[in-house]
């Protein structure tokens, strides 16, 4: 029996045909992984900035954008849905970058929206992987909802990485298959602070899903950490950063508040001011911008295997009083 939604027919029957065998359980790394690295790897890795973005097609909808673009905008609650008739297969999306040598790939396959049910729309179950000279590799996905991890044969050096479905996971109510983002990573930089571990004095959970530590570390802008103290906003909390290893670092980065757009920043709490606290046992004082873009702090050099930021001022937000940071990493 054959369903449509929108034109695009979903056959629910693939579910119950074993279609999913060919999908293989692969190293999936859900929130702890940073965005340098997989926890626990000794190599240091670096994010590959993505220049374009091109894709078989793109789902029209009144109500939602899917355009392939969105698979690089470092948000997991905008997608890149295919538009072709069927729930899937042959659909593919290229990303493009100047040439390095790609040694791991992320991706949040389906659509990760907190507002839509993960299970409704399709999610790729086996990818070609397809370089800019033409080499294929298979890529198998779990039908779960957590970052997928591939790692090609050995370091790749290209320009492009196209990702063509081979076989799907079936949507319940939809045939839209869709992927919300894609990382690349390069290896070797030893100026790369791998960190590895993130903890904090408290954390929430709402609607739209736990903002735990470990999520200033995915390189997502609406993923964030936000601190259960709404009696005083925020200050006296603390965020701590671990790294791999005794590093020197002279700067953080840092996604002040949530960072999904201008208008949920101002919602919520961001920080002012934070003492940073290092494993040497000193301190500096550091002063922030209450801006939603990222901004680099400077730190007088220092060499410690964490740092722990305790947050000494806030500025309220319109609506919320919880202070939230979406992404951190230093240097």
């Amino acid at each position: 029996m054959a369903y449509s939604l929108n034109n695009k027919p979903l056959f629910l029957i693939l579910a119950l045909t074993g279609l999913v065998v060919f999908a293989v359980k692969t190293q999936s790394l859900m929130e702890f992984v940073a965005p340098t690295g997989p926890v626990g790897q000794e190599r240091a890795l670096k994010r590959v900035k993505i220049s374009g973005v091109t894709a078989s097609s793109e789902y029209e909808s009144v109500r939602s954008e899917f355009a392939g673009r969105q698979i690089r905008d470092s948000k997991i609650r905008t997608s890149w849905g295919e538009g072709e008739v069927g729930p899937g297969a042959g659909s593919w999306v290229e990303v493009a970058f100047d040439e390095h040598e790609v040694s791991m790939v992320k991706m949040w396959a389906g659509n990760w929206d907190p507002q839509w049910d993960w299970m409704a729309q399709p999610r790729p179950a086996e990818l070609d992987v397809i370089w800019a000279d033409g080499t294929i590799e298979t890529w198998r996905l779990a039908n779960e909802r957590a970052p997928q991890v591939f790692e090609p044969a050995k370091p790749k050096r290209t320009t492009s990485i196209r990702f063509r479905t081979k076989v799907v996971y079936p949507g319940l109510t939809t045939a839209v298959l869709a992927i919300s983002e894609v990382q690349v990573f390069e290896d070797g930089h030893p100026d790369v602070v791998q960190m590895t571990a993130a903890k904090a004095s408290s954390d929430r959970s709402d609607e739209d899903g736990s903002h735990v530590p470990i999520d200033v570390l995915d390189g997502l802008r609406d993923t964030y950490w936000c601190a259960d103290d709404k009696e005083h906003g925020g200050v006296g909390e603390w965020l701590q950063i671990g790294f791999a290893e005794s590093r020197k670092i002279s700067a953080m980065r840092i996604l002040n508040g949530v960072g999904t757009n201008g208008s949920a920043y101002r919602l919520g709490n961001s920080a002012t001011a934070a003492k940073l606290q290092f494993s040497d046992g000193t301190t500096q004082d550091v002063q922030l911008r209450t801006s939603s873009v990222l901004q680099d702090v400077a730190i007088t050099p220092v060499r410690t295997s964490w740092v722990r930021m305790v947050f000494t001022g806030i500025e309220k937000g319109s609506m919320y009083n919880d202070l939230c940071i979406s992404e951190v990493e230093f240097h």
